[in-house]
């Protein structure tokens, strides 16, 4: 299904097709999901003019919907994480009722992880899964279904190529990523990567793919550096060397990357800082063994976290952490173990989300957050624990090692 060749498109597709970009405020400027579902289209048969991107912003749901309702498209293409299901469902909302013929389909990882929330929307269709296998089908079915189930796609090199001129190149600057594999072989309780994701098992594009698409990157947009979104990209070492073998052959332009603590070692470290590697970003999550082990599962000790940062910063690379706060059963002692750890692995940035777990996943069952907002702030943490955690955010600021979102932005402008 969807490949090239096998779809006519009929005459009211002509018209313009809408892919929704919808920003959280951490990673405002690219869609990885959205620019391969245009390289999809592209591919079939869908010219420049007739894709068109169109940003949701936090506070921008109505001037959204108008904007959407004046170029009259044919369909609207969502991806929704769940801190974004909210608004996309209102904007949804806000679209049938002023013209109820356009159509609205919606995937991602929240409708993947609860397709039930989809039936209370106003959306036509959602795609539980990978879309990329179905799409086509779905645009050109005269009575699309209302939940089609995307297949994960087998061999991640016979996708086309990201299609990028969806997106503003200064835009892209921002935050200027690509991305090489789904899936993670790691059962952590809160991640829909978890035990490999969609398909149950880890995909990676070839290092050659993966060395096209930086250049494809480089050449349209022309970054400074790169960052590799992978959630863990040394959770394959051999891959890992062969890309860095030809980045280095290819390209003069640092790159950063993510880490799980126990895959940090020297030698392939190394292999990182001479292809090019500047910054690595090492998740920590919890300063508690109680809160690794028994709600997060992720089961490592602190000498194997503070060591993975230490090895780091032995071969050269800066370093970020990713903690969170507000897990279920965390105290203030809890918390502040984590800003203790932060500091006893000297680490030179510090990014702090508060815990939001994704529905279907092991860690909303251990917590009660299966009718809270999906969407959460420092208003909905406990007294003791808000007191330490905005402490810890202004200390990081002043100390210029805080990695700034809009939740802490705001913070720190007392909003």
């Amino acid at each position: 299904m969807g490949q090239r060749g096998t779809t006519s498109l009929p005459p009211m597709t002509r018209k313009p097709l809408v892919l929704l970009h919808t920003t959280t405020g951490a990673t405002r400027s690219y869609s990885h999901a959205l620019a391969t579902l245009a390289g999809v289209l592209h591919r079939d048969g869908y010219g420049a003019d007739e894709l068109l991107l169109i940003t949701l912003d936090t506070e921008t749901v109505r001037a959204t919907s108008d904007q959407i309702l004046s170029l009259s498209p044919h369909s609207v293409l969502v991806t929704a994480m769940s801190n974004q299901w909210h608004r996309v469902s209102q904007l949804a909302e806000l679209i049938k009722q002023e013209a109820p013929q356009i159509r609205l389909y919606v995937g991602g990882t929240h409708v993947t992880a609860a397709p039930d929330t989809f039936l209370c929307s106003r959306f036509d269709s959602a795609v539980v899964g990978e879309g990329e296998m179905v799409l086509m089908n779905l645009l050109t079915a005269s009575s699309p279904p209302r939940i089609v189930k995307g297949d994960a796609v087998a061999d991640l090199d016979h996708l086309p190529m990201p299609y990028l001129p969806l997106f503003d190149p200064a835009d892209m600057l921002e935050y200027p990523s690509v991305m090489f594999s789904r899936g993670c072989p790691y059962h952590c309780s809160y991640c829909m990567s978890r035990n490999g994701g969609i398909g149950g098992r880890v995909r990676w594009k070839s290092p050659s793919r993966a060395i096209q698409e930086v250049a494809a990157l480089i050449d349209y947009a022309g970054p400074k550096e790169i960052f590799i979104d992978d959630d863990t990209l040394l959770k394959n070492p051999t891959w890992v060397a062969r890309f860095c073998d030809e980045y280095k052959a290819n390209f003069a332009i640092p790159f950063l990357c993510n880490a799980r603590p126990e895959t940090v070692k020297a030698p392939i470290l190394d292999r990182l800082v001479r292809a090019g590697c500047s910054a690595i970003g090492i998740g920590i999550e919890s300063g508690s063994s109680r809160l690794r082990a028994q709600v997060l599962d992720r089961e490592m000790s602190d000498d194997v976290i503070i060591k993975a940062f230490f090895t780091a910063k032995s071969v050269g690379l800066r370093t970020w952490s990713f903690n969170m706060v507000g897990l279920p059963g965390e105290t203030a002692d809890d918390l502040k173990a984590t800003v203790e750890i932060n500091e006893r692995a000297r680490v030179d940035f510090v990014r702090v989300s508060i815990f939001t777990p994704y529905p279907g996943t092991p860690a909303v069952d251990a917590s009660d957050l299966h009718d809270k907002p999906y969407i959460r702030s420092p208003r909905d943490l406990p007294d003791d624990l808000r007191n330490v955690y905005v402490s810890w955010i202004f200390r990081l600021r002043e100390a210029g090692r805080l990695w700034v979102t809009d939740t802490e932005e705001k913070i720190c402008n007392n909003q």
